[in-house]
């Protein structure tokens, strides 16, 4: 999965579609893991500690940024993280760390 960093208009941000997914999971009482690259400078605190996260080494985080301009929606990239290999992933029935 990975993770993106959304920047918001008040300079804030979130941590993009993976975070809901996860997230939304855990709150069903589910047990989520989430294998992502972040950069070290992205804290992941709060409900993040209640979640199994595997971090792969990344100087960036994909980030982006919405513009709206009526109904129309525009994406600017300004950050990209390395792509995960699949040589990077567990073994599938694999758990995190």
């Amino acid at each position: 999965m990975a993770t993106s960093r959304d920047l918001l208009p008040d300079g804030g941000h979130t941590l993009g579609a993976v975070s809901y997914a996860v997230m939304t999971a855990h709150r069903l009482a589910h047990r989520p893991g989430a294998l992502t690259r972040l950069a070290p400078d992205i804290p992941l605190t709060g409900e993040w500690n209640q979640v199994i996260v595997q971090r792969l080494p990344s100087a960036t985080t994909t980030t982006f940024r919405n513009q709206y301009l009526g109904q129309t929606r525009r994406q600017i990239v300004s950050d990209v993280a390395p792509p995960s290999r699949r040589m990077t992933c567990p073994q599938p029935g694999k758990r995190f760390p």
